[in-house]
């Protein structure tokens, strides 16, 4: 593993088990038209991904990026959990691991205004 990767997973780890929220500005368009470009995610860090819920938008990492899709279905196979992801703007579903899954977020921002993903009515929706 070069230098460069090593940093990158012991970068993330911290994040995945840290106690500290993190923010994260948007580039892309796959969560439109709740979220979009420009906007800022608060992610709180989630060691157990298996806590997540269908519904949840759970930050992960893919290759060089960090991804923030909904969780739209779970899967336990022999080799772990698995999650079921969707950009609400994209058209098909992904599979991420649950090791792969370092936060959920808890706020979209965009300056103006703030939407707070543990108030009552966003967590009936």
């Amino acid at each position: 593993m070069t230098d460069h990767k090593l940093l990158r997973q012991t970068v993330l780890g911290a994040w995945k088990r840290g106690c500290r929220e993190r923010n994260v500005i948007v580039a892309g368009t796959s969560m439109k038209p709740l979220i979009h470009e420009g906007c800022r995610l608060t992610f709180s860090p989630l060691e157990h991904a298996e806590r997540l819920c269908i519904g949840d938008i759970a930050v992960f990492h893919c290759g060089t990026s960090l991804i923030a899709h909904r969780i739209i279905g779970k899967q336990k196979r022999p080799d772990g959990v698995w999650f079921l992801e969707k950009g609400d703007n994209n058209f098909y579903p992904g599979r991420v691991a649950a090791s792969a899954i370092i936060g959920k977020v808890i706020r979209i921002g965009d300056g103006a205004q703030s939407i707070d993903l543990n108030r009552w009515h966003w967590r009936t929706i």
